[in-house]
Protein backbone atom coordinates (compact mmCIF):
# COMPACT_ATOMS: atom_id res chain seq x y z
CA UNK A 1 0.00 0.00 0.00
CA UNK A 2 2.91 2.53 0.33
CA UNK A 3 2.87 2.74 -3.23
CA UNK A 4 -0.98 3.88 -3.66
CA UNK A 5 -1.32 6.95 -5.38
CA UNK A 6 -3.03 9.72 -2.86
CA UNK A 7 -4.95 11.14 -6.28
CA UNK A 8 -6.92 7.28 -6.04
CA UNK A 9 -10.88 7.84 -4.97
CA UNK A 10 -11.71 4.05 -5.42
CA UNK A 11 -11.04 0.37 -3.77
CA UNK A 12 -12.98 -2.16 -4.99
CA UNK A 13 -12.99 -5.65 -3.40
CA UNK A 14 -13.61 -8.87 -5.30
CA UNK A 15 -15.45 -8.10 -7.41
CA UNK A 16 -16.86 -9.73 -11.00
CA UNK A 17 -15.72 -9.00 -14.63
CA UNK A 18 -19.12 -7.42 -15.80
CA UNK A 19 -19.07 -4.73 -12.65
CA UNK A 20 -15.20 -4.42 -12.38
CA UNK A 21 -15.41 -3.54 -16.45
CA UNK A 22 -17.86 -1.07 -15.35
CA UNK A 23 -15.91 0.71 -12.14
CA UNK A 24 -13.17 0.75 -14.82
CA UNK A 25 -14.86 2.68 -17.32
CA UNK A 26 -16.67 5.09 -14.61
CA UNK A 27 -13.28 6.09 -12.91
CA UNK A 28 -11.67 6.79 -16.46
CA UNK A 29 -14.25 8.81 -17.42
CA UNK A 30 -13.66 10.90 -14.05
CA UNK A 31 -10.47 10.55 -13.92
CA UNK A 32 -9.91 8.50 -10.94
CA UNK A 33 -8.13 5.73 -10.18
CA UNK A 34 -8.73 2.26 -9.16
CA UNK A 35 -7.27 -0.27 -6.76
CA UNK A 36 -8.55 -3.90 -7.37
CA UNK A 37 -8.19 -6.31 -4.30
CA UNK A 38 -8.88 -9.96 -4.25
CA UNK A 39 -8.97 -11.60 -1.10
CA UNK A 40 -9.90 -15.27 0.44
CA UNK A 41 -11.80 -15.35 3.92
CA UNK A 42 -8.30 -16.33 5.51
CA UNK A 43 -6.34 -13.99 4.05
CA UNK A 44 -8.44 -11.20 5.89
CA UNK A 45 -8.69 -13.14 9.33
CA UNK A 46 -5.89 -11.58 10.94
CA UNK A 47 -7.24 -8.35 9.99
CA UNK A 48 -3.78 -7.14 8.37
CA UNK A 49 -5.58 -6.18 5.21
CA UNK A 50 -7.98 -4.17 6.95
CA UNK A 51 -5.51 -2.29 9.39
CA UNK A 52 -3.27 -1.73 6.15
CA UNK A 53 -5.99 -0.29 4.12
CA UNK A 54 -7.33 1.86 6.38
CA UNK A 55 -4.26 3.68 6.95
CA UNK A 56 -3.66 4.09 3.25
CA UNK A 57 -7.13 5.91 3.07
CA UNK A 58 -6.69 8.09 6.14
CA UNK A 59 -4.47 9.40 3.97
CA UNK A 60 -5.96 10.39 1.51
CA UNK A 61 -7.96 13.99 0.81
CA UNK A 62 -10.83 13.00 -1.46
CA UNK A 63 -13.53 10.35 -0.28
CA UNK A 64 -12.52 6.79 -0.91
CA UNK A 65 -15.31 4.79 -1.94
CA UNK A 66 -15.10 0.86 -0.59
CA UNK A 67 -17.01 -2.08 -2.69
CA UNK A 68 -17.35 -5.40 -1.24
CA UNK A 69 -18.67 -7.88 -4.06
CA UNK A 70 -20.77 -10.90 -3.37
CA UNK A 71 -23.57 -12.91 -3.32
CA UNK A 72 -25.03 -14.44 -0.11
CA UNK A 73 -26.94 -18.27 -0.20
CA UNK A 74 -26.40 -20.62 -3.25
CA UNK A 75 -28.41 -22.93 -4.60
CA UNK A 76 -30.55 -23.35 -1.34
CA UNK A 77 -34.61 -23.90 -0.98
CA UNK A 78 -35.68 -19.69 -0.50
CA UNK A 79 -36.84 -20.53 2.77
CA UNK A 80 -33.58 -21.70 3.81
CA UNK A 81 -31.64 -19.29 1.96
CA UNK A 82 -33.49 -15.91 3.66
CA UNK A 83 -32.87 -17.47 6.92
CA UNK A 84 -28.96 -18.41 6.34
CA UNK A 85 -28.86 -15.27 4.82
CA UNK A 86 -30.95 -12.97 7.72
CA UNK A 87 -28.02 -14.02 10.08
CA UNK A 88 -25.42 -12.88 8.11
CA UNK A 89 -27.31 -9.37 7.24
CA UNK A 90 -27.66 -9.35 10.96
CA UNK A 91 -24.32 -9.47 11.66
CA UNK A 92 -23.26 -6.98 8.51
CA UNK A 93 -25.71 -4.38 9.45
CA UNK A 94 -23.90 -4.15 13.05
CA UNK A 95 -20.89 -4.19 11.90
CA UNK A 96 -20.14 -7.17 13.99
CA UNK A 97 -16.53 -8.70 12.04
CA UNK A 98 -16.15 -12.02 14.86
CA UNK A 99 -20.14 -12.61 14.77
CA UNK A 100 -19.88 -12.46 11.01
CA UNK A 101 -16.98 -14.58 10.62
CA UNK A 102 -18.64 -17.19 13.29
CA UNK A 103 -21.24 -17.12 11.06
CA UNK A 104 -19.90 -17.64 7.74
CA UNK A 105 -18.02 -20.81 9.25
CA UNK A 106 -20.81 -22.21 11.58
CA UNK A 107 -24.26 -21.98 9.38
CA UNK A 108 -22.34 -22.99 6.82
CA UNK A 109 -23.33 -20.39 3.88
CA UNK A 110 -21.79 -20.51 0.40
CA UNK A 111 -20.77 -16.98 0.27
CA UNK A 112 -18.06 -16.38 -1.98
CA UNK A 113 -16.72 -13.12 -1.19
CA UNK A 114 -16.90 -13.31 2.42
CA UNK A 115 -13.15 -12.29 2.68
CA UNK A 116 -13.77 -9.07 0.82
CA UNK A 117 -17.27 -8.37 2.90
CA UNK A 118 -15.54 -9.15 6.46
CA UNK A 119 -12.43 -6.84 5.16
CA UNK A 120 -15.16 -3.94 4.54
CA UNK A 121 -16.49 -4.21 7.63
CA UNK A 122 -13.30 -4.10 9.49
CA UNK A 123 -11.81 -1.18 7.50
CA UNK A 124 -15.04 0.92 7.90
CA UNK A 125 -14.80 -0.37 11.67
CA UNK A 126 -11.29 1.30 11.95
CA UNK A 127 -12.64 4.34 9.84
CA UNK A 128 -15.31 5.08 12.49
CA UNK A 129 -18.55 3.57 10.50
CA UNK A 130 -20.97 2.18 13.28
CA UNK A 131 -23.41 0.61 11.34
CA UNK A 132 -24.12 -0.20 7.46
CA UNK A 133 -28.26 0.23 6.31
CA UNK A 134 -29.32 -2.63 4.27
CA UNK A 135 -31.05 -1.06 0.68
CA UNK A 136 -32.51 -3.95 -0.83
CA UNK A 137 -32.55 -7.96 -0.55
CA UNK A 138 -33.76 -10.01 -2.59
CA UNK A 139 -33.24 -13.87 -3.89
CA UNK A 140 -32.82 -14.72 -7.41
CA UNK A 141 -36.69 -16.23 -7.39
CA UNK A 142 -37.91 -12.48 -6.68
CA UNK A 143 -36.55 -11.83 -10.15
CA UNK A 144 -38.32 -14.97 -11.58
CA UNK A 145 -35.90 -17.71 -11.22
CA UNK A 146 -36.87 -21.55 -9.50
CA UNK A 147 -37.56 -21.25 -5.58
CA UNK A 148 -36.32 -23.87 -5.11
CA UNK A 149 -32.80 -23.13 -5.48
CA UNK A 150 -31.80 -19.08 -4.59
CA UNK A 151 -29.14 -17.27 -4.89
CA UNK A 152 -29.38 -14.02 -2.27
CA UNK A 153 -27.95 -10.73 -3.07
CA UNK A 154 -28.32 -7.58 -0.48
CA UNK A 155 -27.37 -4.09 -1.36
CA UNK A 156 -25.67 -2.29 2.01
CA UNK A 157 -24.63 1.17 3.03
CA UNK A 158 -21.66 1.32 5.41
CA UNK A 159 -22.06 4.91 7.30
Amino acid sequence: FGNADPGSARAILDTSGSALKRAQDQCEERDRELLVLRTKLDLVGDKGLAEALAEVINRYEEPVLLIASTDFSHHEPESVGRAKDAQLLEALQGLETSVFLRRVREIPVAMCGAGSVLCLMETTRRLGATHAQLIRYGTSADAGGDPHSVIGFAGLLVR
